[in-house]
């Protein structure tokens, strides 16, 4: 005959293995949170933001696997300014000039539409701001193309003296308040209108 096991004994196992499991998901939790909330202030703090970096994670896995990459357009070009380009080039950001001669130039490859991406942190002469205004308004010509500025610019504090003025290059606004108004972690720049 058998001996009777006790209840401890009966349910040590299962509680051994949950104890594991338990442990595990924990220390993955805990991983995530350190390697993506870094700057959060507190241990609570980045225990808290875990679901959201989680689910950052598993978005990446799933828009990488998701998306069929095998199917490329054709008409789609993505100039990549990288450190080959700017070795080549110059220092960035590049002048408005040489976005000026950017753009003509993937004009005069047919081109129909540019986004630009870039930053203009620094003022620069009447001259290079017309030489940009000219070569958006030749790309804009007839039906050939159209560009499109996604711009940013430098907003001042109060308290350092001048009044924030708009910026305006005589091009119509597309929609006046697309995307976040300012960008985390840069007090002094923030999204300005798409210009068309």
């Amino acid at each position: 005959m058998e001996a009777k096991l006790s209840l401890w004994d009966r349910l040590a196992r299962p509680i051994g293995s949950a104890l594991i499991v338990l442990f595990s998901v924990v220390c993955v939790w805990l991983t995530f949170g350190f390697q993506v909330a870094e700057n959060r202030a507190s241990f609570w703090d980045r225990v808290l933001a875990l679901p959201t970096t989680a689910e950052n994670y598993f978005f990446d896995i799933r828009a990488t696997t998701q998306f069929k990459t095998d199917q490329r357009e054709e008409n789609l070009v993505v100039v990549k300014l990288d450190e080959d380009a700017l070795e080549a080039v110059g220092r960035w950001p590049w002048t408005r000039l040489k976005v000026a001669g950017l753009l003509d130039r993937l004009h005069s490859y047919g081109a129909r539409a540019v986004a630009l991406d870039v930053i203009f942190p620094e003022p620069e002469s009447d001259a290079a701001d017309g030489a940009l205004a000219a070569s958006i308004a030749r790309f804009q010509e007839g039906d050939a193309g159209r560009a499109v500025i996604i711009g940013y610019g430098l907003a001042l504090d109060v308290e350092d003296g001048a009044p924030e003025v708009p910026v305006d290059l005589g091009f119509s606004v597309v929609n006046g308040n697309i995307g976040n108004q300012t960008i985390s972690g840069f007090r002094h720049v923030h999204r300005q209108n798409f210009v068309a």
